[in-house]
């Protein structure tokens, strides 16, 4: 699966370049099916370009490990100190890895700027228990992650914090998520400082069955006492 998406427009279904088709995550075979791909996202400002591939695998509980992942704790941005080991035997174990094209991807211009963020959304609140990273299931990766945060509605990961930020040709550590819910697609983007952030659809964590249940309950109740108002 593999999914272009621009500030301005939306063009699916295109060719997996000659670079991308050497990392790992969208071809492993312990993937869970249909989660398992790359989007494109591109952005300009004119002056400068953000040409960026970001590949995803999403893993059900104990597959990354039989995959044969490892999990290396980050620095969480939020308490300054590092995440929990992520419980990848019981959790579903999200992992991206991003690429600053230096050649036109998908008939955008090459990137001509750094990428300093990645950003995952979420449906429902804090829906990730940890942040990680693995530099040896890519071990020709050439930027690692420095630090992440879960927020109420995303995680992030930062590619400047207290490390270098991801530049034009380089491909990132695969960046690793825990959720004990399954995945979805939801809104993420990557984002440079002089271009701004560029959204695109990627995995992440579906609210579990109560907490949908529970939204439901309470746009219910609000509805009820707005007729009653």
């Amino acid at each position: 699966m593999r999914r272009q998406l621009t500030i301005l427009a939306v063009v699916a279904c295109l060719p997996v370049s000659a670079a991308m088709a050497l990392r790992p995550l969208p071809s492993d075979p312990n993937g869970i099916a249909g989660f398992s791909g790359t989007t494109d996202f591109f952005g300009t400002n004119g002056t400068d370009s953000l040409n960026v591939s970001v590949d995803y695998a999403v893993f059900a509980p104990g597959q990354w490990t039989t995959a044969g992942g490892a999990w290396q704790q980050i620095l969480n941005d939020v308490t300054f100190s590092n995440f929990a080991v992520g419980d990848v035997a019981n959790e579903y174990v999200y992992a991206y890895q991003v690429t600053n094209n230096a050649t036109a991807v998908g008939g955008n211009a090459a990137s001509t700027t750094v990428l300093s963020q990645l950003n995952i959304g979420f449906s429902q609140n804090f829906a990730a228990t940890s942040l990680g990273k693995d530099d040896a299931f890519d071990a020709d990766h050439d930027v690692t992650v420095d630090s992440g945060g879960i927020l109420q509605q995303l995680a992030r990961f930062n590619f400047f914090f207290t490390g270098p930020a991801l530049d034009v040709g380089q491909h990132s550590t695969i960046l690793l998520m825990t959720s004990p819910n399954a995945p979805t697609f939801q809104q993420g983007s990557v984002k440079d400082s002089g271009i701004g952030s560029m959204t695109g659809t990627l995995p992440s964590p579906v609210p579990a069955p109560g907490a949908a249940v529970l939204a439901m309950i309470g746009v219910g109740l609000v509805g009820r006492l707005r007729r009653r108002a």
